[in-house]
């Protein structure tokens, strides 16, 4: 069994964190800006709540600005531990994800908490395509997408290769091509 290239780890740990990036602007950050939360400052506390607190002299604020206060760093605190959550699990993924050229067919084994194992039959592979996304081109790798009967487009790819190195890629394409070429395949 083959592992993808080295880089691919880093191709499954910026798509995580694209998803991340993605739930933060989209979904979160307008939930805490609804709240006032980048806008608090201990001056305008100050200044709309003068009373003072008898016993200890401090300045009184109110118990939800208190708690206010403390959710931007809460929410810093979450954010780096899901990125620390995201770089094992692509770690962890990276080393799951393994492929092989048979006699009967392409074998992929991926998975890290359910394993998934594929063997696609030459004769069902009805196309192989190498895209190369955003990420992909960024870090110089391409995605191998074999295509079989019953399932259509780039979305719904029976086998996907993402992370291989184009020069392997282009190999890995012409060595599935040839396999259904000569007879075994369509």
């Amino acid at each position: 069994m083959r592992q993808l290239h080295p880089k691919a780890f880093w191709l499954f740990f910026l798509q995580k964190t694209a998803g991340l990036v993605f739930l933060f602007f989209f979904i979160s950050l307008p939930f805490l800006i609804s709240f006032g939360v980048f806008n608090y400052q201990d001056e305008v506390v100050r200044r709309d709540y003068p009373r003072y607190n008898q016993v200890e002299r401090e300045p009184y604020i109110p118990t939800i600005f208190k708690v206010f206060s403390l959710i931007p760093v809460g929410f810093t605190v979450l954010t780096l531990l899901f990125v620390v959550i995201i770089f094992i699990w692509s770690k962890l993924f990276y080393n799951s994800y393994k492929f092989e050229i048979s006699k009967k067919g392409l074998k992929i084994e991926k998975g890290v908490i359910w394993k998934r194992y594929i063997t696609i039959p030459y004769d069902r592979i009805q196309n192989v395509d190498i895209l190369r996304g955003v990420f992909d081109r960024l870090l110089g790798l391409s995605d191998l997408q074999v295509q079989t009967a019953g399932y259509s487009g780039a979305v719904l790819t029976e086998g996907r290769l993402p992370g291989l190195h184009p020069v392997d890629a282009e190999k890995l394409r012409d060595d599935l091509v040839d396999k259904i070429g000569k007879g075994q395949g369509l």
